[in-house]
């Protein structure tokens, strides 16, 4: 695998309706799944980094600033 793509937003009208696509080394791309069919995979910590195993800061509160997604009901029809 060369890439990953975690938010593909295209096609979609809610913002909560990610895709997630792997691209190979020879820039062939795979199907686009859905985030919900692979959120269990996600949650079970297998595309994060081995450090993240070991940290205890798991909500960033130790960081000088925390990005996340904004899926309040005001902004959930926002797909850019």
């Amino acid at each position: 695998m060369q890439s990953v793509e975690y938010r593909i937003k295209k096609g979609t009208t809610r913002a909560v309706n990610l895709k997630f696509q792997a691209i190979s080394k020879t820039k062939k791309s795979g199907s686009a799944l859905a985030f919900s069919d692979i959120s269990n995979i996600w949650g079970a910590g297998h595309f994060g980094m081995n450090a993240c195993n070991f940290c205890d800061d798991v909500f960033a509160e130790l960081a000088d600033i925390s990005v996340m997604d904004a899926w309040l009901p005001k902004y959930e029809h926002d797909t850019d």
